[in-house]
């Protein structure tokens, strides 16, 4: 679950946050929120970022991938990195981004959801998930509507859904409204608790 009214719409904070951290608020921003692990298969976003001018890949946070995905930065003046950032601040990240950005290497995954997607469904932005399309993170971003599914690990598909969105603000607005109403039906602490009860009613009445 996620506390929605901590994270919720709010362009002025997301341009504040930009603007503090030396990027132009008035460029669109594709980001990736939250640890860096082995198994993200993050070095597709860096692919991805090649060749697309206007477009600022940021990433927001750290792990022990992240050396490796300087080093493949080196000469991309499109690509930015942020540490984590305070508890008070995650609104703010997750607001700064035109679009947002989850990965998966290929296997990983499958039975989970990293957080960050229900961070950027919160924040009311369009998520491009490069992940197994047989995942849970695939089958969250296809049921709520909130954004696209491409193969994990294909950089040319993931640019070019990316751009996609960049491109047309009326999808890229639709979905992220998608996304935020289904969290608020399913994925608030209120809801979550009752379908905990639910299933212990369930279990204890068996």
């Amino acid at each position: 679950w996620i506390d929605v009214d901590e994270v919720h719409p709010d362009a002025a904070a997301g341009h504040a946050f930009l603007q503090a951290h030396g990027l132009d608020p008035t460029r669109p921003v594709a980001l990736y929120a939250g640890t860096i692990g082995h198994v993200s298969g993050a070095q597709v976003v860096i692919e991805a970022a090649r060749g697309q001018p206007g477009i600022q890949w940021l990433f927001v946070g750290e792990g022990p991938l992240l050396p490796e995905l300087r080093a493949r930065a080196q000469g991309l003046g499109m690509v930015h990195f942020l540490p984590f950032q305070p508890r008070e601040a995650l609104g703010r990240v997750q607001n700064c981004a035109t679009v947002s950005l989850v990965s998966l290497s290929p296997g990983k995954g499958i039975f989970s959801v990293p957080s960050k997607v229900l961070g950027y469904m919160a924040a009311g932005k369009p998520v491009v998930a490069s992940v197994d399309p047989s995942s849970e993170t695939a089958r969250l971003v296809r049921d709520s509507g909130c954004g696209e599914v491409v193969p994990a690990g294909d950089a040319s598909a993931l640019a070019a859904r990316v751009r996609a969105l960049v491109d047309d603000a009326v999808s890229r607005e639709a979905a992220g409204l998608r996304g935020r109403r289904y969290l608020e039906g399913r994925y608030t602490r209120q809801a979550v608790c009752v379908q905990y009860q639910r299933l212990i009613d369930q279990t204890l009445s068996a």
